[in-house]
């Protein structure tokens, strides 16, 4: 019963984080480091997540496609901005933005609520996107 109470005051236990939104590319880094990763941090940071390479031809082809995939994928909710994308769940933001320039996809991930179970929540939903982004799984 002991072991039962301490399992269930570890997975109740859960810290909430602030969201911080940025439909500009030139604020897209983490404004936290626990709950944040974007693909504008250092390389060499924990925060750190790659960008997605452009499939399409234009930025909004490639977010037409991303859009899709999210869909697909599973229940969020999504708005949009021609070249911004942000989709919310319940434990996770996260938002896609076109960088023409480099023909990249910028992506930042922030995690709502953080348990000791979702430590890498925000990581495998970007990851899942990803996957079935190049896999042309949409």
């Amino acid at each position: 019963m002991k072991y039962l109470m301490t399992l269930l005051l570890l997975v109740s236990c859960a810290k909430e984080f602030i969201i911080q939104e940025s439909s500009s590319i030139d604020n897209f880094t983490c404004p936290a480091i626990e709950n944040c990763l974007s693909s504008l941090e250092k390389d060499s940071s924990p925060n750190y997540i790659m960008p997605f390479k452009m499939i399409g031809a234009s930025a909004k082809e490639n977010m037409d496609i991303i859009e899709k995939v999210i869909r697909k994928i599973g229940d969020f909710k999504i708005e949009r901005n021609s070249e911004y994308l942000k989709v919310t769940n319940d434990n996770v933001h996260l938002e896609f933005i076109a960088n023409g320039a480099k023909k990249r996809i910028e992506v930042r991930s922030q995690v709502k609520k953080q348990s000791f179970f979702s430590y890498d929540q925000g990581r495998k939903q970007v990851e899942n996107i990803r996957f079935n982004f190049y896999q042309g799984n949409y």
